[in-house]
């Protein structure tokens, strides 16, 4: 491309695109249930749960092991009162007297699903990392039947590379030194 076709491109059409440019918001939008009310419990409730799951998540992602019966749920599962105990206010109140606490629950329910669905993804990840081959799974009478096996063959084509060999010289000699050698 030279300057002039350059130049064509930038219109002031095309400058004016790009101050349109939106950066997304990271946070989800907010639920019908939710009161916009900065102060209000279910708006607090919300960010204090959006909150917890992105550290949930980082946490799953660093997790780095095959995860075991000794693994806490903690790790992947938001708990009723760890949400109460940032939003100030107890669980009891928040999860089931409140007139939003069906909402909150099915909201709790949910992202406790999709946590649950991101750590089994990065525990398959885990075990196809810690999956072990090539010779560590073998058992070591097999890997000697297999070397032995392996010299085996090593030395039949040695051999049968020599004859081979030799075989081709005796064609190729000349002959004159094949009657000298009496062959």
């Amino acid at each position: 491309m030279d300057i002039d076709e350059l130049d064509l491109l930038m219109t002031e059409e095309f400058l004016d695109s790009l101050n349109d440019f939106k950066v997304e918001n990271t946070m989800p939008s907010i639920p019908e249930w939710v009161i916009g009310n900065s102060e209000h419990t279910t708006f607090k409730a919300w960010g204090v749960i959006i909150k917890l799951k992105n550290q949930k998540e980082h946490q799953i992602h660093i997790y780095g092991k095959v995860a075991d019966n000794k693994t806490p749920k903690s790790l992947y599962q938001l708990t009723k009162s760890e949400v109460a105990k940032l939003v100030d206010v107890s669980p009891q109140s928040l999860f089931y007297s409140s007139g939003f606490s069906d909402d909150i629950r099915d909201f709790f329910k949910e992202i406790n699903e999709k946590l649950y669905d991101i750590y089994e993804l990065e525990q398959k990840k885990q075990k196809q990392r810690s999956k072990k081959s090539g010779v560590r799974i073998k058992k070591k009478g097999d890997l000697v039947d297999e070397v032995q096996l392996l010299r085996k063959t090593v030395k039949e084509l040695e051999a049968r590379t020599v004859k081979e060999t030799l075989d081709l010289m005796l064609q190729n000699m000349p002959f004159d030194l094949r009657n000298k050698l009496k062959m």
